[in-house]
């Protein structure tokens, strides 16, 4: 099993933090790895949405898609795979607090096939990089 519980405190006002992250087109400039991020159907994104990333991982290209299972605009949205090498779940919600916006990356998974024999592994790896990725995800738009 995969466990993923991250925070980070963002200085800027949760409107802002909230429209970059709900957005998917942005995802390549905080995930990394991330080449390809699009959705389906375009427009307003709201439950059901699907979110393609394609990104790269441990040398390998890595296709996921993602639907859309909640989502409250400026609080919260979740999503889970509906294709890719992991089965995972989670969300990411939003807090106005004193310091800014507080940003929680939540998510659960089970690695796949031959994968699922190193999940011990990629549960590490997979751990670090959201990590990494929310601090450039703070850089990104405290510096903005």
């Amino acid at each position: 099993m995969i466990d993923i519980d991250h925070s980070v405190t963002i200085d800027g006002p949760l409107e802002e933090v909230w429209e970059f992250v709900s957005d998917p087109a942005n995802n390549p400039q905080w995930q990394s790895g991330v080449t390809q991020s699009d959705q389906s159907p375009t427009g307003p994104i709201g439950v059901g949405t699907r979110v393609r990333i394609v990104r790269n991982m441990m040398g390998q290209r890595v296709e996921v898609v993602l639907e859309t299972t909640v989502f409250e605009p400026y609080k919260q949205f979740a999503f889970k795979s509906v294709s890719g090498p992991l089965a995972v779940s989670g969300s990411i919600a939003l807090a106005a607090t004193d310091a800014g916006t507080e940003l929680s990356y939540r998510a659960t998974g089970e690695a796949a096939g031959v994968l699922g024999l190193g999940e011990t592994i990629i549960s590490g790896l997979v751990n670090k990089q959201i990590s990494d990725d929310l601090r450039a995800l703070k850089r990104l738009l405290e510096s903005a």
